[in-house]
């Protein structure tokens, strides 16, 4: 007898949390991590990514950064690819972006620019993850100046 079956795999980064000074003796990191909220798990993940090095401070620069990581089809720079390769969806996605955009707001636009740009759609989670480094580095170092 033969079985055949469809699995769909969705790749997601493995994330590495440390604590400094650990007053929580009877608890352990997925019990901490469940007391957060949404907001505050996001918030915790990416003060974390502390290998986010900007080139060029700007919207664009940030925008590009974020875009190389994320690179869906393994073509970019971090792929060895060209440095420029997302340059046109960089330009499309940082020219969209205000000040008053939230990080899902972000994620939309990253969505439609790949859609336009590829003609394929990717699991939001994945847009939602690259718009949260961006608004982050945005906030954080663009719009703080």
């Amino acid at each position: 007898m033969k079985t055949e079956a469809i699995i769909q795999l969705t790749l997601v980064d493995k994330v590495s949390v440390s604590f400094e000074a650990w007053d929580f003796e009877d608890l352990g990191i997925e019990d901490i991590v469940e007391t957060l909220s949404d907001e505050e798990c996001r918030e915790l993940l990416l003060k974390g990514c502390r290998t986010f090095a900007i080139d060029e401070v700007s919207v664009q620069g940030i925008v590009k950064k974020a875009i190389d990581e994320f690179d869906p089809y393994g073509i970019g720079p971090r792929s060895g690819g060209p440095y420029d390769e997302y340059e046109p969806e960089i330009l499309a996605i940082s020219e969209r972006i205000q000040e008053d955009l939230s990080s899902l707001d972000i994620a939309k636009i990253i969505e439609e620019v790949f859609i336009k740009y590829f003609d394929a759609e990717f699991d939001f989670f994945r847009y939602e993850r690259t718009a949260d480094k961006i608004f982050y580095y945005l906030k954080r170092y663009y719009y703080k100046r």
